[in-house]
């Protein structure tokens, strides 16, 4: 007799599938179909099931609402449908016969309406899933009864879909002390964060981002010794960063960016010895960096962009042997960027994500990070020529240089980069030649001295290139005939301000994707081809 059903990482498609579920046997127990394509609602008959224990059909197409009969089935120990379609809202007294349930799984649907208060009455209930819906109302007191909650998730994935607009209950804090996630970000919360939170000393994932939260960060957070991950982000905190933040060793996430935090940041960091992740950024910081900062050897990721932080940057910056992400652009820094930070035998060739902007910085560094990914430099005071090392790292995507001093010509070559962006500076010369063509995508050269001929240049190669710039940049010459031949994917094309001349030429109606054509104040004659209103998509 058939007791169990699995379907797990196949591809089944369509609705028979799903509808012939109600003529299963009624010995039944286990049910469990995860990334499908299964379409249709599910049906009605699927509470004959009465033995059943789980039922998983995560991530297909499901519609409709949930059959009445599943809140039935008295021996149901796991119900999860997440990432379907699923809509209505749930049943008043959804869990009167759900006695057993352990795990209730609805994130990612279209659930509406309110958190029955009566989720309660689940009484066995170890995890809550509602991530990603509509709900709305407030959360209802009654989670407080779940004595053994240990995951509750509610938030909306930054999506804005949830809508529980209400307060955080101070009953949330009578829930098991067995909680160890509590996420209800991006659930358009306000007031303050209750003190009970503090009663949850289990607690290890706390993320109450994107809320209307307000006052500065409760104290009793700090009680909570086994917290790894802490996400206070835009929740409209005020005052400085508290130095009960130091107690919390266990901690490898902290994200405070998008607030109003004030002040420096506490030399007692140092004791936070197991961060990984660390984003302060768009606050109101001031002072200088402390240098027991770069005693946290174990982070990856740094952002304290967006402040107004002081100071030359420190050279024990470059023993952050493991980092991957820096972000310290738009602050008050100056002096030179430590050629420390640069050096291969500290990162491992690791780092692949690089921001000074907005600094008065300068001296452009020798490049060695084999892992560097993308390098933003903006706004700062860097002289002298773009080395050809940083155009030659293999994995390099994106390289913004703009508002420099960088002069001398344009480098020869480049690898794999998709952006490139020196805008602004004092460049000269010929488009680079590019040993992947095919990868670059924006070239922004606008506001440069570059040579006549760097339009007849892009016509000798063949790219994907959907953005090209060169506003203002002293190029004479015509457009060339091929063009659209060598960049059919173009979108945007700025060429004011230039000594272009000739007619415009009915080939850029090859470019059927062009959105956006520029060619103001240049010397170009004749009229407009007719052909360009065959660009349906140009603005």
């Amino acid at each position: 007799m058939l007791e169990e059903v699995y379907f797990t990482l196949n591809s089944l498609t369509g609705k028979k599938v799903v509808r012939n579920i109600q003529f299963l046997s009624v010995e039944l127990y286990n049910i469990l179909v995860f990334v499908h394509g299964l379409t249709s609602r599910i049906p009605n008959e699927i509470d004959n099931l009465l033995k059943l224990e789980s039922l998983g059909l995560v991530e297909n197409s499901l519609s409709g609402s949930i059959p009445v009969g599943i809140f039935n089935i008295s021996t149901l120990r796991m119900l999860d449908l997440f990432g379907n379609h699923l809509s209505g809202v749930l049943p008043s007294n959804m869990c009167h016969g759900l006695h057993n349930l352990e795990e209730i799984h609805l994130g990612w649907n279209n659930f509406s309406g309110a958190i029955p208060a009566s989720i309660s009455n689940c009484s066995k209930l170890i995890e809550i899933n509602l991530d990603d819906n509509k709900f709305s109302g407030p959360i209802p007191n009654s989670i407080g009864n779940l004595r053994r909650l240990e995951f509750l998730s509610l938030s909306a994935n930054n999506l804005t879909n949830n809508l529980l607009n209400g307060v955080l209950p101070r009953s949330i804090g009578n829930v098991s002390i067995s909680v160890e996630l509590l996420d209800v970000g991006n659930c358009v919360l306000r007031g303050n964060i209750p003190d009970s939170i503090g009663n949850l000393s289990n607690l290890a994932y706390l993320f109450l981002d994107d809320n209307s939260l307000t006052g500065s960060i409760s104290s009793t957070i700090w009680g909570l010794q086994n917290l790894r991950e802490l996400g206070l982000t835009n929740i409209s905190l005020t005052g400085p960063l508290p130095r009960g933040l130091c107690g919390l060793l266990s901690l490898e996430y902290l994200g405070l960016s998008q607030n109003q935090i004030s002040g420096s940041i506490p030399g007692c960091f140092s004791n936070l010895t197991s961060l990984r992740f660390l984003d302060i950024a768009f606050n109101r910081l001031t002072s200088t960096l402390p240098m027991s900062l770069w005693d946290l050897k174990g982070l990856i990721h740094l952002n304290l962009s967006s402040n107004l932080l002081r100071g030359p940057l420190a050279p024990e910056m470059g023993e952050l042997k493991n980092l991957t992400k820096l972000d310290l652009s738009n602050n008050q820094f100056s002096g030179k960027i430590p050629s420390t930070i640069w050096k291969e035998k500290l990162h491992h060739g690791l780092v692949s994500w690089i921001k000074l902007q907005y600094l008065s910085v300068r001296t452009p560094p020798l490049f060695n990070l084999s892992k560097l990914e993308i390098l933003a430099l903006s706004y700062n005071s860097i002289s002298g020529k773009i080395p050809k090392e940083i155009l030659n790292l293999s994995k390099l995507k994106y390289l913004g240089t703009p508002f420099n001093h960088l002069s001398s010509s344009m480098p020869s070559t480049v690898s794999n980069l998709e952006f490139i962006n020196p805008l602004g500076n004092r460049l000269s010369g010929n488009l680079p030649v590019c040993r992947s063509p095919t990868s670059l995508i924006q070239l922004h050269l606008s506001y440069n001295q570059l040579n006549s001929q760097i339009l007849s240049d892009l016509s000798q190669q063949s790219f994907n290139l959907k953005l090209l710039s060169i506003k203002s940049s002293n190029i004479m010459g015509s457009i060339p005939e091929t063009m659209c031949y060598n960049l059919p994917k173009l979108e945007e094309l700025y060429t004011g301000n230039n000594q272009l001349f000739g007619q415009i030429k009915a080939n850029l109606c090859r470019c059927s994707s062009l959105r956006i054509l520029l060619l103001e104040d240049n010397n170009l004659g004749g009229s407009v081809p007719r052909e360009l209103g065959n660009l349906t998509v140009l603005q």
